[in-house]
């Protein structure tokens, strides 16, 4: 398999900066998968801590146990500006998302040109 199709592969598969481990390039591999798993740790925090609000409101008693009202309820929390930081987290994990692909792509079309121009006829 070449190392452009490999690399695209795992980078938008697997996580973002895999593929960059496989072309032999780990300091941009580990920027990318440091940078995802920040995000990624912002997005369950987040979650997380509406989860357990939420539910012990439920549990009490003050809000009913109801879908539409739970639904109603993580939009407003979501909406009101308090974790207004999960957008730029989203924003943050589908961007290394992205770059991590299209630099593996460059990279990996560098590789495979390489390759090429090395292998005697």
């Amino acid at each position: 398999m070449r190392n452009t199709i490999k690399a695209v592969l795992l980078s938008a598969l697997v996580f973002p900066g895999t593929g960059h481990f496989s072309l032999k390039k780990p300091v941009h591999g580990t920027v990318l998968v440091v940078i995802t798993f920040i995000c990624l740790y912002v997005l369950f925090s987040t979650a997380m801590d509406i989860t357990k609000e939420l539910s012990g409101k439920i549990q009490g008693g003050e809000i009913p146990y109801d879908t539409e009202v739970v639904r109603d309820l993580v939009t407003e929390k979501l909406s009101a500006g308090e974790y207004q930081y999960v957008s730029f987290s989203v924003i943050g994990l589908m961007a290394c998302w992205i770059f991590g692909i299209i630099d593996s792509f460059r990279i990996g079309q560098s590789r495979d040109k390489e390759s090429v121009n090395q292998k005697p006829f």
